[in-house]
């Protein structure tokens, strides 16, 4: 991800947040409420504050609301995991902890504090457009959650990593199936799920969306909190649920620090954490059939855990294993489907650890007809992902596929797709983005062509090349080249904008301006010869 986040923020808007005139805030604020109402959400504006909070103190009210949900033990174990995947980590748990909120809390314009009972303004992300409503709506119906009987509290009260997760996404996603209805009545245009994603769920953005087109296919009174990552997920998975106790562990001279179950979004966040490929994450996670891991403190200074997992088959044990021996240290052992990893930033303890953890018994393997469905249903999860088929590079949530050249590297950002097209280069890389928006239930080619070539007109620091109308094999639409001059970096961009009824999906090719004159080319055959994943159906 070499200075992506860099490009990312280069590219961001340069022109300072536009002030507030909260006047016009608070009519958007109740009217935004009152959408919220219309659709069905219970919410009572009299219990609630509108406030903006002085420089440095939101940030603070947020982690304060951070720590109160995972609790600290949570961001300790996660301190120690961090280690045992090699990572450099803050000298002390309670950095880590500040430093890791840092790094998870989104910026946005609205955001809900529990323990104010109030709805924050960030008066330096505030924007005039659909964005600023959307984070509104969604901080409103999180208050509208709050409200219900026993609140937001309730949902996380003596909960392991797997359900906090869980909760949080659910939170997440009913707030945002809340926040789609009231938008839908037409309150300043709507947002693509892509548009949606970015900042709304920082710690499991895509459970969060899961969890909205899940529920959003039941009927109301079906309608409820799941009881496990797993479940929110995928609904129930085809095979049983494994129990998993490490009772009688416990090395001597060591103080327990927590007993801790993760489940598949654990498994998957702290992969994350590592650097790990999503899809591979993925990959490692969906046959889980249950885990335990437990945390020590050994003097001031020594930490250890002691991590089992429990899957359907013993080839999901081995995908984990081989991922785990690319970015972990300490010590792994796996028995057909159970994968046992300890680490201890003492050796000696580390190796008394793992003699003990080989010597607990572990959980039956499952009968063949659940481990045979359980490879049907991970198959079947797994074809939703990116991935290369053959020499095709196929991304089925826009429908699109590429044959990509040699050495261009399909990867990820956080949740989205990217292609990285060589090695870096002044702290920087050549790559390809992709991206859904909303449109118009009118627009057309021929608009969007005029919207491109005006979108230039005043504005700094970038130069249209050409902007022309384009078929490929995907559809028509259009192609918009330009540079951009970004902080000290020179770009040269190739935007490929196929309109489609009610969206466009836009595959942009953002270089540095030296590699242009051998990327060029190589670029426009590319996007000139974009095409569907998923094949055509039959003419009848």
């Amino acid at each position: 991800m070499l200075a992506l986040v860099t490009l990312l923020a280069l590219l961001a808007p340069q022109n300072p947040a536009p002030q507030v005139d909260w006047a016009e805030l608070m009519r958007r604020y109740q009217a935004d409420a009152a959408a919220l109402q219309r659709s069905g959400a219970a919410l009572d504006l009299g219990a609630l504050k509108l406030e903006k909070l002085l420089p440095g103190e939101l940030p603070r009210e947020i982690g304060k609301r951070e720590s109160a949900f995972f609790g600290s033990s949570w961001y300790e174990m996660l301190w120690v995991i961090g280690q045992g995947f090699g990572l450099k980590v803050d000298a002390t748990a309670d950095v880590f902890e500040q430093s890791f909120q840092r790094m998870t809390i989104g910026a946005l314009p609205a955001c809900y504090i529990p323990a104010r009972k109030s709805i924050v303004i960030d008066e330096e992300q505030y924007t005039q457009d659909a964005r600023f409503d959307h984070a509104l709506l969604h901080a409103l119906a999180l208050a509208s959650l709050d409200q219900q009987p026993g609140g937001l509290a309730a949902l996380h009260a003596g909960a392991n990593t797997d359900q906090m997760l869980c909760d949080r996404a659910w939170i997440g996603g009913r707030a945002e199936m809340l926040a789609r209805q009231a938008n839908g009545r037409g309150l300043r245009g709507g947002l693509t799920p892509s548009e949606e994603r970015s900042g709304i769920f920082a710690l499991v953005g895509l459970a969060g969306d899961a969890e909205v087109a899940r529920q959003e296919r039941l009927p109301e009174a079906q309608r409820a909190r799941p009881a496990s990552g797993s479940a929110l997920l995928h609904g129930a998975p085809p095979f049983s649920p494994a129990a998993v106790a490490l009772d009688g562990l416990e090395p001597p001279g060591t103080r327990l620090l927590r007993a801790d179950a993760l489940g598949e979004l654990g498994l998957r966040f702290v992969l994350s954490m590592a650097g790990a490929h999503p899809v591979q994450a993925i990959a490692a996670g969906i046959g889980l059939r249950g885990d335990e891991l437990r945390l020590w403190k050994a003097g001031e200074r020594e930490r250890a855990f002691a991590w089992r997992l429990v899957f359907a088959s013993e080839s999901d044990a081995r995908e984990l294993e081989e991922l785990l021996g690319k970015l972990a240290r300490g010590t792994r052992t796996r028995r057909g489907p159970v994968l046992d990893w300890c680490f201890a930033n003492k050796p000696e303890l580390e190796e008394q650890i793992a003699k003990a953890l080989a010597a607990l018994g572990a959980p039956p393997a499952l009968p063949e007809s659940e481990a045979r469905a359980a490879l049907e249903f991970q198959a079947a999860c797994l074809a939703r992902q990116p991935r290369m088929q053959g020499e095709r590079w196929l991304l089925p949530e826009l429908d699109l596929a590429w044959k990509l050249p040699a050495g261009w590297t399909p990867s990820f950002y956080q949740a989205d797709a990217i292609v990285y097209l060589g090695p870096p280069d002044d702290g920087f890389r050549d790559n390809l983005t992709f991206h859904e928006y909303a449109l118009p239930a009118d627009a057309t080619a021929e608009k969007v062509l005029e919207g491109a070539r005006k979108s230039f007109a005043g504005r700094s620091g970038a130069k249209l090349v050409r902007a022309e109308l384009t078929q490929t094999p995907a559809g028509s639409g259009v192609l918009v080249e330009y540079t951009q001059t970004a902080g000290t970096r020179e770009l040269h961009q190739l935007e490929l904008q196929l309109v489609l009824p009610g969206r466009k999906q836009a595959v942009t090719a953002t270089v540095l301006e030296k590699h242009w004159a051998a990327l060029g080319a190589g670029v426009a055959a590319l996007l000139g010869s974009t095409e569907r994943s998923a094949p055509a159906e039959p003419k009848k």
